[in-house]
């Protein structure tokens, strides 16, 4: 660009330097010289392509500035000192504009009087600044037996949950350098690769919480996501869908962003922020395995002609391995859990059964059975269920209540078969909308105590003893409730 002009330039030609405003005079900062453009590594070589990114550093110590708070001190035409300025300084025709018109009047003129026409030199390069970005670090000496005077220094914590207000450290009592959030539940999940998406779908994979939880002691969660300078919080109508009924149960939670992401909302390592912060009855949420991000729910159609050939529980399903038809941009699909809601083929005596206890109680919960029998139809991964009518387990005095102790089914005989809290919920929901109003429907987990049986047996001569001991063992076994 510059091969026709006088003056050599390259890369390392235009210089700059940092002044400071000293008395409403412009003082240059010493050793402050340093060039304007870099071409990589953030430094300059003579040849090379240039960076879209310069980066000037003074790294010289120099006095503190006297800080005012009055607005006015800061006002261009009033400020006596605190401005900083980078100047051009080589070379002197600048980025050779003056040189350019010079050269440019002398080449037309020559080329009218002579049929050799010489080349019009190329315009002289015009940067234009985008934006600027300011960054300093300071130095300040704090001496906690009371010398140094309040207003010269307070000291703040911040951690990455914080809001728009700061909260001033209480300098007059001991506190920990490191500060930390008063809440227990917080969970902070960065992104990556986010950058045009404007909604946030995450599978949790919970453990398992069986144990009762009442509606009054559920767990609040509040989700935000981090837009580039604070934290803002996620309006309900944001939230399409959370089925982990507030990180109690394994399920997908579903995020609609106000806006897409953009590189503001990212941080220095390109990644994304969401945080999910439990405001109260921390102690009631379930321990979280696995978090997936990008589920996809699928569902299982079976053919009618293949029906016949299921003879295990379709929970076990774990079958999904490949696509129907090949995706682009999609390398592999694997299923987080195994397959939920599915029942074997009902056969003709379930249906006899079926029709006979919907005549019966016309699916309305009136009597202990008829509360027995919907819950068994509606609900297969219960194995068995006591309805206790005007039975408060809880004794809070609330009448009228129909209890119901449920027992959930269990692939391993060795654990107690206990309800999740999920499926309590679902059995007081469902029932609830099939029985007078005015009653309370309590769906609970069954409450086990051990029972040691001590018997004295009696053996005739000549039978095995070992073998008799271990078959008595087992029937008294199966009489007695696992």
């Amino acid at each position: 660009m510059y091969q026709a002009y006088k003056t050599p330039i390259d890369n390392t030609t235009f210089k700059v330097e940092w002044e400071k405003l000293t008395d409403q005079k412009w003082v240059k900062l010493p050793e402050s010289t340093s060039c304007l453009f870099n071409t990589k590594n953030k430094h300059t070589s003579p040849k090379g392509k240039l960076s879209e990114y310069s980066e000037i550093v003074y790294d010289k110590p120099f006095k503190n500035i006297t800080v005012s708070t009055e607005e006015e001190q800061y006002q261009y035409t009033k400020a006596q000192q605190g401005f900083f300025r980078i100047r051009l300084t080589d070379p002197n025709g600048g980025f050779g504009q003056t040189e350019y018109r010079i050269l440019f009047a002398d080449i037309m003129i020559r080329n009218s009087h002579t049929r050799k026409q010489t080349p019009v030199p190329k315009p002289p390069y015009n940067p234009m600044i985008e934006s600027i970005d300011i960054g300093y670090s300071a130095e300040e000496e704090y001496f906690f037996n009371g010398d140094t005077p309040r207003d010269r220094c307070r000291i703040y914590h911040i951690h990455p949950l914080r809001q728009k207000e700061l909260h001033e450290i209480d300098l007059r009592h001991p506190f920990p350098m490191v500060g930390v959030p008063t809440e227990d539940g917080i969970i902070l999940f960065g992104i990556g690769n986010s950058i045009g998406n404007d909604q946030i779908r995450l599978f949790f994979e919970m453990a398992a919480l069986k144990r009762e939880i009442e509606k009054e002691y559920l767990p609040c969660v509040q989700w935000s996501f981090f837009n580039g300078k604070q934290w803002e919080f996620i309006k309900p109508g944001n939230l399409l869908s959370d089925t982990t009924g507030n990180l109690l149960n394994t399920g997908l939670v579903d995020i609609l962003l106000p806006s897409p992401i953009s590189e503001e909302m990212l941080d220095i390592n390109g990644d994304f922020w969401l945080s999910a912060k439990v405001s109260c009855h921390t102690q009631n949420c379930s321990s979280i395995r696995n978090v997936y991000l990008n589920p996809v729910k699928a569902r299982l159609e079976i053919p009618e002609e293949m029906e016949a050939l299921i003879s295990e529980e379709l929970e076990s399903f774990t079958g999904l391995v490949s696509f129907e038809k090949s995706m682009p941009g999609l390398t592999d699909i694997y299923q987080i859990i195994p397959a939920k809601g599915g029942r074997l083929p009902e056969t003709p005596e379930d249906m006899r059964l079926q029709i006979t206890q919907e005549m019966s109680h016309r699916n309305r919960a009136v009597l202990p059975r008829d509360y027995e029998q919907i819950t068994l139809a509606q609900f297969p991964e219960v194995e068995k269920v006591l309805c206790l009518p005007g039975i408060d387990s809880k004794a809070q005095n609330r009448s009228p209540i129909v209890t119901l102790v449920v027992m959930q089914k269990e692939k391993d005989k060795k654990i107690l078969p206990l309800c999740e809290h999920r499926l309590l919920m679902r059995i007081e929901d469902y029932i609830g909308d099939k029985t007078s109003p005015f009653i309370t429907v309590d769906a609970i987990t069954p409450v086990y105590e051990e029972v040691t049986v001590c018997c004295n047996l009696r053996i005739k001569p000549g039978y095995p003893v070992g073998d008799i001991l271990r078959q008595t063992e087992a029937r008294i076994n199966n009489c007695i409730a696992p």
